[in-house]
């Protein structure tokens, strides 16, 4: 009898333990506080520039003093909520995170859908 073939490349699959982990992320104990926050901030920034990366984020976190514990990775969700709402879309860039703790990885490049252009 052969083994069940366990299916590593299925972007359907792939697709499906993605929303999987996101949705566990945003359920985690101590993510409502850091959701809500990162959500807010993301609006702000959207608000005053084009281009935004969860760098920029972070940073506004942390400068409001409402940096809270958490998994880092309910941003994520943050921004795709964001994307569904209208707010933000991705861009095909990417830049390379200066926050410490994500070792230098590459992060999106979002658009601002709500920017407000100054007169």
């Amino acid at each position: 009898m052969m083994p069940e073939r366990l299916d590593l490349f299925s972007i359907i699959h792939a697709r499906a333990e993605r929303d999987l982990a996101m949705a566990r992320a945003e359920n985690a104990m101590g993510n409502a506080v850091l959701k809500t926050a990162a959500a807010e901030a993301l609006r702000s920034i959207a608000r005053r520039q084009r281009i935004i990366t969860s760098d920029d984020v972070w940073a506004f976190l942390v400068a409001a003093g409402t940096a809270t514990e958490g998994n880092p990775t309910v941003m994520g969700c943050v921004f795709k909520e964001a994307q569904r709402a209208g707010v933000i879309e991705p861009t095909e860039h990417f830049r390379i995170s200066i926050r410490v703790s994500a070792h230098a990885r590459p992060v999106r490049v979002w658009q601002s859908l709500i920017v407000e252009d100054k007169p």
